[in-house]
């Protein structure tokens, strides 16, 4: 039997629906689905329910009860997803897609990253400006002595910029701590001179490689033990008290000190300089000078040193006494009578007399034979060459020449003739 097709007019439980009605439905179907998070709506969905509705005109293909046709996945309610497969529906929107910050925490972090910029470029500024200014010329205009004081870089930066060096101790000490940390060495506690202008590296270079200022004190040649303390205690830079050393045992010259020196150790430095270049002229000596000493030699040098201002004339003045000594005759040395008479400071205010060539002393070599029991200064290296490579000669007295030398004789005869010849002079005079 031929199945008879469905009308309008004919009754059925399933009542076909209109284009409308169909519609209707699923867009209700739709609607359902994604309440739910099942489906996200189609384009032909989206389009459906923008333009649909009751008064749409357009065609939707009906669902015959006979022979249905599964709805695409957009249309599915969920009841249909009850019955799916165990796959599930897909994910959400809003577990795919990335979130976007929110407005005030992207606002946060805008300031942030300006604010660091910002203050690296200050940072930038700054330290190139110091870095450059601290090669810029000082303040100073002249060279300038300043005594740089231990405790701490606060002090130091302090007496930098009391002296005029410095402009700014912030800089300085800035200056000090950066080139520290690329290795530079450490600050010197001590009396440094700087140049005039001189920029803040040049500062910094003095106090960490240059030498302190040197000052120098200088000992006489022939100076007595107790002129040597005299001119110690007057030198305002050297500390401590000045020890009277003994006598002969320096060898004078100019000493180099730095601020803070004590007089001691001038004293302690001169007895060594003596000690180390005796030892060594002693070993050159000339052996037919008849000493048997490096003292007996210093004893000699001392006379030697105070008979005569003349350089040239020591040696042959150290031969005379050299000769006297060997043919057993007294020295006769007016300055033997003088440290005598001055108690041992080499300096007599008045001319001998004869009370003086009298005088039970020791050191009256008018009296002894030989050598005095000690020198009666500090020689200097001419006159201890002079005794130990004397000049070869004969001769056994000398006297003045009225112009700074002497005449020698190898006589007494000779030498009378020259007293007198001393004398006119000194009268015509």
């Amino acid at each position: 039997m031929e199945p008879t097709p469905a009308s309008s007019s004919a009754p059925s439980d399933h009542t076909p629906l209109s284009a409308g009605d169909g519609a209707r439905a699923q867009n209700g179907d739709d609607q359902a689905a994604r309440r739910h998070g099942l489906v996200r709506p189609s384009a032909d969905t989206e389009a459906a329910s923008t333009h649909g509705g009751a008064g749409d005109d357009t065609d939707h293909p009906v669902m015959d009860e006979a022979s249905p046709q599964p709805m695409s996945g957009e249309a599915r309610s969920k009841s249909d997803w009850d019955d799916a497969s165990p796959a599930g529906p897909p994910s959400p929107p809003d577990q795919t897609r990335p979130s976007s910050p929110p407005a005030k925490r992207r606002h946060w972090r805008w300031w942030l990253g300006g604010g660091v910029a910002a203050l690296l470029v200050a940072v930038g500024g700054i330290a190139g400006y110091g870095w450059l200014t601290a090669y810029a010329d000082g303040p100073s205009e002249a060279r300038t002595i300043v005594v740089v004081p231990r405790g701490g870089l606060v002090h130091v930066a302090q007496a930098l910029r009391q002296a005029g060096i410095i402009d700014s101790p912030l800089l300085f000490r800035a200056a000090v701590e950066i080139t520290r940390w690329q290795g530079a060495g450490t600050l010197h506690a001590a009396e440094f001179e700087f140049p005039a202008h001189a920029s803040v590296m040049t500062v910094l270079h003095i106090l960490r490689t240059a030498r302190p200022v040197q000052h120098t004190i200088t000992l006489p040649e022939g100076i007595t033990a107790f002129r040597v303390a005299e001119i110690l205690s007057r030198d305002p830079v050297l500390t401590g008290d000045a020890p009277v050393p003994p006598e002969g045992s320096l060898l004078p010259q100019t000493y180099a000190f730095e601020r803070g020196a004590t007089r001691q150790q001038i004293v302690e430095r001169a007895t060594e300089a003596s000690r180390h270049w005796l030892e060594k002229a002693w070993q050159g000596r000339d052996r037919s000078i008849g000493l048997t000493s490096p003292e007996q030699a210093v004893i000699l040098a001392s006379i030697v040193e105070r008979e005569t201002a003349r350089p040239q004339e020591r040696p042959h003045v150290a031969a005379v006494f050299l000769n006297r000594l060997k043919h057993g005759m007294r020295l006769q040395a007016d300055s033997t009578l003088v440290y005598a008479a001055s108690g041992g400071s080499g300096q007599l205010e008045r001319p001998l007399s004869h009370a003086d060539l009298v005088f039970d002393e020791p050191y009256n070599t008018y009296r002894i034979h030989g050598l005095p029991p000690g020198p009666i200064g500090n020689p200097g290296q001419a006159a201890l060459e002079a005794v130990l490579h004397p000049l070869h000669s004969d001769d056994l007295y000398f006297v003045a020449d009225g112009n700074g030398g002497h005449n020698f004789a190898r006589d007494l005869g000779q030498h009378e003739a020259n007293v007198r010849k001393w004398r006119d002079g000194k009268k015509s005079r």
